[in-house]
């Protein structure tokens, strides 16, 4: 209402400042808020309650100064991450059935190889299976697996 518009910044050092525009939509829940219209309506109206940011969830991608939004480097780390968000859910069911397709692709993913490094992924994420199994969501699994792959001297490298 009124007009407002919102802008995300995002500043990290030796990063490029990432800014985007923020999308707000009509509340349909609002509507459902009949039990006072002058009173829960109009705070409603007041409050900017009648919109809602949608989405409601983003992953920004930090890009590192000098590098170019097209670089393999940044390629690689946004597919990772985008199927790791995508998938983190079934990549836990395969670890807490003791392997599968979903974290077969993503060690894969990570290491550029089958039957290699990957192999070695996929053993570290089933032995670290309790702590990637408690995350939270998507981000937190990510920043576990990313933790998992930088604890072993010989898997730093595939970090996303």
């Amino acid at each position: 209402m009124n007009g407002q518009q919102f802008k995300a910044k995002f500043e990290a050092a030796g990063h490029e400042t990432q800014e985007f525009q923020l999308k707000r939509e009509f509340n349909y829940v609002a509507i459902l808020d009949i039990t006072s219209i002058p009173t829960s309506g109009g705070i409603d109206l007041l409050t900017g309650s009648l919109m809602k940011f949608s989405p409601d969830e983003y992953h920004v991608q930090m890009l590192k100064k000098g590098k170019s939004p097209g670089s393999a480097e940044f390629e690689r780390s946004m597919r990772l991450y985008r199927y790791a968000l995508m998938n983190y859910r079934k990549v836990q069911l395969d670890i807490v059935h003791g392997g599968g397709e979903y974290l077969e692709s993503l060690a894969s993913a990570l290491s550029g190889t089958r039957g290699g490094a990957d192999s070695v992924i996929t053993e570290q994420a089933l032995r670290n299976a309790p702590m990637l199994l408690e995350a939270s969501g998507a981000h937190d699994f990510i920043h576990r697996f990313n933790d998992m792959l930088a604890g072993h001297p010989n898997l730093r490298v595939y970090q996303m």
